[in-house]
């Protein structure tokens, strides 16, 4: 046997060794090492702080060092094999391991150990999905903090995607879809070969071959959603369609409608607030307040008044325009006539009309305008070839009342041409009444036209010096007619104010007249109610006085009968208290008390009389209204009557 040496061999700090042991390497970590040869055998040192130390003595070894956020690939015979981060460096022999690649894992989700998928580590963060083959069923796998391990053959990676994402394809054959459908949208599907609708929800729907095979997503608010026999309409609001089902046309109102038909076919739709629109075989006309609709039924009219109106072609039904009856305006432009009096004028006329009876406008008469214009004119030919213009109107040169002079003062139109305005009117007014007798009652019965107006203006002479001439004329017509009618307006001022002086003279004279009668009714009258007023006072004061009368009677009456047969109770009453006076006494005290009860009763009578006697009187004035003289006559007596009771009265005291 050889002879055995030992070396001492060191390994500083961040320093890694190397040696071989009987041919094998062994690595040498920091410090110092005892080696027997020949059994040992030292390579050398190299930084520990790579990532990579090799020898090139040994390049059979390799130390790879995974760090945090970092991974490897490496093949251990012949195997893919992942190598995660560690403190200790991964020592790798060859042929046995080898390395492949050392990758980022914070950067990239998918770490790929080939392109051929042998080895796939996935990171599926929150939000996101990965698609993948396990045994040839496809896969879905959710987010995890945990890296997948991909290894083929059983597990095959396909890729990353969004999980938001609406549609996501596991590839082209439609193997497996993820429908995500958000609101607004619906997806459409065949399951077991029938056509199927996805609705809006929170959740993904995995569609999944051969069962299910997903087609496409699709706004919800399509007007036509079609999926085989699958039909959806949707109709917006203020919108109307139509659809053919079966050879069939129908109406669809706003909302949503589901037709599930082989034989189906949509026809679009239209903005309802459209004057006119078509759908199919059916026409929808608006007519507006001031026109109306014209319908044609196999050859026959019919007028639509305003509001919304349904036609169907297919019943023979065709619409032919609208028709305005609200008044319209015809303007006739330099029309040339000739008068009675062979003057040629050129005039504008303007022409209100309207439709009063629609079907007869319509069916009675070909090109309505047309036919207007042209009997205006021919009307208005008619008309001037009989009207003397010189008796008519005053000519003269036109001129523009808007026109200013020096320092933008307005030009004022003189007498002249004032004069020729009025002139203008009156033949104006006079063509108007002519042409609206001739033409207005045979434009109403017969063509259902309303003539409501015709103006002519612009009227102007051709010929210039006739103008001129007509001008001159006609001004000293002017004047003269002026002069005359101020004579004859003078006179009839003098005749009007002298019949109203006469009328006058009269009136003040019957107003006297009537004010005297008026005076002597009112002071006849006055008499004859102070007359009445005066009997009727005095026959309520006699009868007022009569009853009083009558009852002071009866009081004093009455007063006196009591005072003597008291007086009389106590004379009796006195005589037997005093018997012992003598019978003359006593007889003196009885002719005492008859004496003054005899007094008693005359004057009672006197009385009783002689106001009887005055109520009379009263009465008989009350019946009978007096005179003055009466009056007097009456005082006399009533005078002597108070005589008569003074006297009575002194007899009596007497």
């Amino acid at each position: 046997l050889p002879a055995r040496s030992t070396f001492m061999t060191e390994v500083g700090s961040a320093q890694v060794g190397l040696a071989l042991r009987e041919g094998n390497p062994v690595v040498l970590e920091e410090g110092r090492h005892l080696l027997a040869a020949p059994e040992w055998n030292f390579v050398g040192v190299q930084p520990a702080t790579q990532d990579k130390v090799a020898w090139p003595e040994c390049p059979a070894v390799l130390l790879v060092r995974v760090r945090p956020g970092k991974i490897a690939f490496i093949k251990e015979f012949g195997a893919p094999r992942v190598l995660h981060s560690r403190k200790d460096p991964y020592e790798l022999q060859s042929p046995a391991q080898e390395l492949v690649k050392v990758l980022d894992l914070m950067t990239v989700d998918v770490l790929r150990f080939d392109e051929m998928g042998s080895l796939d580590l996935v990171r599926v963060r929150p939000g996101n999905v990965a698609l993948a083959w396990h045994n040839g069923v496809p896969k879905v796998l959710p987010a995890s903090e945990e890296l997948y391990e991909l290894r083929a053959p059983h597990w095959q990676y396909v890729k990353l995607v969004d999980m938001m994402t609406e549609h996501i394809k596991m590839d082209d054959r439609n193997s497996l879809d993820i429908v995500r459908v958000l609101p607004g949208k619906l997806g459409l599907y065949y399951e077991g070969g029938q056509p199927k609708v996805l609705v809006a929800r929170a959740e993904s729907y995995h569609l999944q071959k051969p069962e299910k095979q997903f087609v496409s997503l699709v706004d919800q608010n399509k007007e036509h959603i079609s999926l085989g026999s699958l039909n959806i309409i949707t109709v917006a609001t203020g919108r109307r369609g139509v659809v053919w089902v079966r050879g069939n046309a129908q109406l669809v109102e706003e909302g949503q409608v589901v037709f599930n038909e082989e034989n189906f076919k949509w026809g679009g739709s239209a903005d309802i607030s459209e004057k006119m629109y078509e759908l199919g075989p059916f026409v929808f006309v608006t007519v507006g307040a001031g026109e109306v609709g014209q319908k044609w039924t196999y050859g026959r009219l019919t007028i639509l008044e305003a509001g919304t109106h349904q036609l169907n072609s297919a019943e023979g039904e065709t619409f032919h325009g609208f028709l305005s009856v609200q008044q319209q305006v015809m303007k006739v432009k330099d029309l040339h006539l000739t008068t009675l009096d062979q003057v040629d004028l050129k005039v504008d006329a303007v022409l209100t009309w309207s439709i009063s009876d629609a079907q007869k406008a319509i069916t009675d008469v070909r090109n309505l305008e047309e036919v207007l214009r042209q009997r205006t004119e021919t009307s208005l030919s008619t008309i001037f070839s009989h009207v003397k213009y010189s008796q008519k109107a005053v000519p003269l040169p036109s001129f523009d009342t808007s026109s200013t002079g020096p320092g933008g003062v307005v030009q004022v139109p003189s007498a002249a041409e004032q004069l020729r305005f009025q002139a203008e009117n009156a033949l104006s007014t006079t063509v108007h009444n002519e042409f609206m007798g001739a033409i207005k009652a045979t434009a109403a019965s017969d063509w259902g036209v309303q003539i409501s107006d015709l103006s002519v203006d612009n009227i102007e002479i051709v010929n210039r010096e006739l103008a001129i001439d007509l001008e001159r004329r006609a001004v000293i017509a002017v004047q003269t007619d002026t002069a005359q009618a101020n004579a004859e307006n003078a006179k009839a001022v003098n005749l009007i104010e002298a019949e109203t002086l006469t009328q006058k003279r009269i009136l003040e004279a019957e107003a006297d007249t009537a004010k005297t009668v008026a005076k002597a009714k009112a002071g006849s009258e006055v008499k004859r109610m102070e007359a009445e007023a005066e009997a009727e006072a005095a026959r309520v004061v006699a009868e007022g006085e009569a009853a009083a009368l009558r009852i002071m009677s009866a009081a004093e009456a009455e007063a006196r009968v009591t005072k003597a047969q008291a007086e009389k109770t106590a004379t009796e009453l006195e005589a037997q208290g005093s018997e012992a006076l003598g019978s003359n006494a006593l007889q003196v005290r009885q002719w005492d008390v008859q004496s003054r009860m005899v007094k008693d009763m005359k004057l009672n009578q006197s009385l009783s009389k002689r106001r009887e006697k005055r109520h009379l009187c009263n009465l008989n004035l009350a019946r009978n209204p007096v005179t003055t003289g009466s009056q007097e006559y009456f005082a006399y007596l009533t005078s002597q009557h108070l005589k008569i009771e003074h006297n009575n009265k002194q007899s009596v005291d007497l």
